[in-house]
């Protein structure tokens, strides 16, 4: 199959105009004849189509396919809706309120040149004004360019008993390129509304013997503070993580083979976020909550008790919250003015 474009640019949006502008604007400078950027807007509210709309008489010699639906589908449809329309032969997934780095469109061209399945990065960290404070690694311990080979079940194994964070196994989209008709076969609509359906059609498509490629270096950075997905407070952002895996953990032992996704889970989220939770439920709703939730996870009785010792006390948890975040901005000005 012949594709017009190497390389899509996917972008699901639903009002954020504030942000949107910036974010392409970031792109423009990168773009080449083999690149375009696809936007799909699930039905915004505010000015994001005035917006594109202006970016496209500005940067007429740009791909820029804006795509408007009538009803919002959620993030999980409308990154699907984008890959469809998408033209490249590969898709970066990319939010609309972050931003890529200078030479990140290149970088990622010269990567995909040995056909991998999945291309992965790391991604800077910055506050809402996009002053960067950190940067995050998804494998911090790999600093040359490494593959791993999913049919290979040992490889595959390897892989996930290494990884300490979901974001190796494709939580932020941002941080990821996809082989196009791979992933559209392997997407399940059954996950549509978790927020996490394309996490499980990048495994699927891994698991059929594709090829993971990890680029340790920052193609983007991250807007903090300000994740849609935390709009219900702590307890719903973590219920994503929960549940979402779980569903997938499930459809790959009914139509893959048997192999730990969830692991990862219980690295990420580990004894202090857990505590956090507690210190947001009395004692009796976090008991249901380790019965419904944190036990088919795997978590053990012993975590989960110290988890809410720990976290009944809400004072404690919110000073090593912020003693933790700020430890992570001196330590990223440290390193960065020691190797500069």
């Amino acid at each position: 199959m012949g594709y017009s474009m190497e390389l899509s640019i996917c972008i699901p949006t639903r009002n954020r105009g504030s942000y949107i502008a910036s974010t392409i604007e970031k792109l423009i400078p990168q773009m080449c004849a083999s690149v375009e950027i696809v936007v799909v807007d699930g039905a915004s509210t505010d000015n994001t189509s005035e917006i594109i709309k202006n970016l496209k008489n500005n940067f007429s010699d740009i791909n820029i396919n804006y795509i408007r639906l009538d009803n919002n589908g959620g993030v999980d449809a409308d990154l699907k809706k984008a890959v469809q329309y998408a033209s490249g032969r590969y898709c970066w997934f990319m939010s609309s309120d972050d931003h890529a780095t200078q030479d990140s469109v290149c970088s990622i061209l010269n990567a995909l040149s040995d056909n991998p399945g999945i291309l992965l990065f790391n991604r800077y960290e910055a506050d809402r004004d996009m002053k960067i404070f950190g940067v995050t690694a998804w494998l911090p311990n790999l600093t040359n360019t490494s593959s791993w080979d999913f049919g290979s079940p040992s490889q595959a194994e390897q892989y996930l008993k290494t990884i300490k964070t979901i974001g190796a196994i494709f939580s932020y989209i941002p941080c990821i390129v996809v082989e196009r008709k791979s992933w559209l076969e392997s997407y399940s609509d059954l996950l549509n509304r978790t927020c996490y359906a394309h996490v499980y059609a990048c495994l699927s498509l891994l698991l059929s013997g594709r090829r993971l490629k990890y680029l340790p270096s920052a193609f983007v950075v991250c807007r903090n503070d300000n994740d849609s997905f935390s709009s219900g407070g702590r307890i719903a952002r973590y219920n994503i993580d929960f549940y979402g895996y779980l569903a997938i953990s499930k459809l790959i032992k009914e139509k893959h083979r048997e192999i730990d996704i969830l692991q990862v889970v219980r690295r990420e989220h580990r004894l202090f976020r857990l505590s956090e939770l507690r210190s947001e439920m009395h004692l009796l709703q976090w008991r249901q909550y380790a019965s419904k939730t944190l036990y088919p996870i795997g978590y053990g009785r012993l975590i989960v008790m110290f988890a809410s010792l720990v976290g009944s006390s809400s004072g404690l948890i919110g000073f090593a919250k912020r003693l933790y975040h700020r430890a992570k901005i001196v330590y990223f000005k440290y390193k960065n003015r020691l190797y500069a």
